[in-house]
């Protein structure tokens, strides 16, 4: 078992990868050539309409952490959570972060919805800075459940 193995993931990321088809490993020049899926265009088009230059950090995380590099995933999931970071930070505004996620999510959203909502978010965030920082072999599939996490997060506040 690998150490990253055995960070424990959200169980709401683990009912989100449940419902996910699976795929198989890629090498990285099939990857670079990968079409994005729908839900990938979409938050592309989302990410765009808020700065072009977002894109650009999506598909070059994803691109890095399917190449041949040595340290691949721990500099994919520096771009991710950067890019994560990023978008909040923009979309807030100066705004406190709960208010932002209630007029997203609805502005008469339980109170607890919307803290369980944070909580998420926080927890998503805390194990890609865990797969950053940590200094020995990481899984790349679960980087890439956290990429998916990562990419749904960024969806449900740009929508």
């Amino acid at each position: 078992m690998e150490p990253y193995d055995r960070i424990e993931l959200p169980s709401a990321l683990r009912d989100y990868i449940m419902e996910q088809p699976t795929t198989s490993a890629k090498s990285s020049s099939s990857a670079a050539a990968q079409q994005p899926s729908d839900k990938q265009a979409q938050l592309d088009v989302l990410l765009n309409q808020l700065n072009p230059r977002f894109v650009d950090r999506r598909q070059g995380a994803w691109e890095a952490l399917h190449s041949d590099n040595p340290d691949h995933v721990s500099q994919a999931a520096n771009s991710m959570v950067e890019l994560l970071d990023k978008v909040i930070n923009t979309v807030c505004n100066g705004a406190e972060f709960k208010d932002v996620l209630r007029d997203r999510l609805n502005s008469e959203a339980d109170s607890k919805w919307i803290l369980a909502t944070r909580a998420f978010i926080a927890e998503a965030k805390s194990n890609l800075h865990t797969v950053k920082h940590h200094t020995e072999a990481q899984s790349k599939q679960k980087a890439e459940d956290l990429f998916n996490a990562a990419e749904s997060i960024m969806r449900l506040i740009l929508k």
